[in-house]
């Protein structure tokens, strides 16, 4: 799981068998969710991975548009390693566009080609939303959310993505954490576009399920560990592999904001009436 956003979740699915998995979530969840999961993406770049989306019926309805992001032909150098996915929700009174994306990695090295693809990337796909959606008002709220790989906010990763009109919410850059296990790396981020400045967030933050779902010294999962071990070894060692494995190396980030405008519009309604 890759972000948490109120009652709307994004996430990568690796392979497709883990669609079994999230069926299998779904079904525990009950009809009150739904699910929308992107096409298999090709290539090695890709990691045969999905993109998903899972929704809360009951406080986001789904605006009949979805599609998968892809660079015009004249780009097609420059094509994103994993496309992105494109979802139009409402919630309450506001109607908003979600692109959820998995930036390429490459390497760690900032002085390589394939962390110069990495910085590319981000640009290519926040230019392309910028050109193609917030000019031509195809969308007055969008959220891009997902894996970029940014390391910190000294990096050229972090200026990619805060340098074409997105903004990260404050709530968000006050958590002062990052979203890896170690919480050392920002490699995950939500970032926004609001024309008429009518959002309003209310809490956000990061959230670690490593405190909920696994305890540090609990023995519970000993023998389950031991199943996958092709020879003894110190149970301590693999442990923090074990929960990667189980759950995610990424901690999701939430944002909670408010959707009710009505008494904004009860207020514009009395000013005409007024008059």
């Amino acid at each position: 799981m890759q972000k948490l956003f109120q009652d709307l979740i994004s996430l990568p699915l690796r392979k497709s068998g883990t669609t079994l998995e999230l069926n299998r979530i779904c079904s525990i969840l009950g009809n009150d969710w739904g699910t929308f999961i992107s096409l298999v993406t090709d290539g090695v770049s890709g990691n045969h991975e999905r993109m998903a989306f899972l929704y809360d019926k009951r406080t986001v309805s789904f605006k009949d548009i979805a599609e998968q992001l892809i660079l015009p032909r004249e780009n097609y150098e420059n094509a994103f390693a994993r496309a992105p996915y494109m979802i139009q929700f409402q919630s309450g009174w506001l109607k908003f566009d979600i692109c959820t994306t998995h930036i390429y990695y490459g390497k760690a090295s900032k002085t390589s080609p394939e962390y110069q693809r990495r910085v590319e990337e981000i640009k290519n796909l926040t230019r392309f939303l910028k050109t193609n959606y917030l000019e031509k008002e195809r969308s007055n709220n969008l959220f891009l959310l997902g894996d970029f790989n940014v390391e910190d906010t000294k990096s050229l990763t972090y200026e990619a993505i805060t340098s074409s009109a997105f903004q990260i919410p404050e709530d968000i850059l006050k958590t002062k954490l990052g979203s890896t296990v170690n919480q050392d790396k920002i490699y995950d981020q939500i970032l926004y576009y609001n024309k008429y400045g009518d959002i309003t967030f209310k809490d956000a933050g990061i959230f670690n399920f490593f405190e909920i779902v696994f305890k540090l010294n609990d023995t519970t999962y000993t023998e389950r560990i031991k199943k996958h071990l092709i020879k003894p070894i110190d149970l301590d060692s693999i442990y923090g592999d074990f929960r990667t494995y189980q759950m995610s190396d990424h901690l999701p980030l939430w944002l909670e904001m408010n959707t009710d405008h009505a008494e904004n519009y009860f207020k514009m309604i009395s000013k005409k009436t007024d008059l």
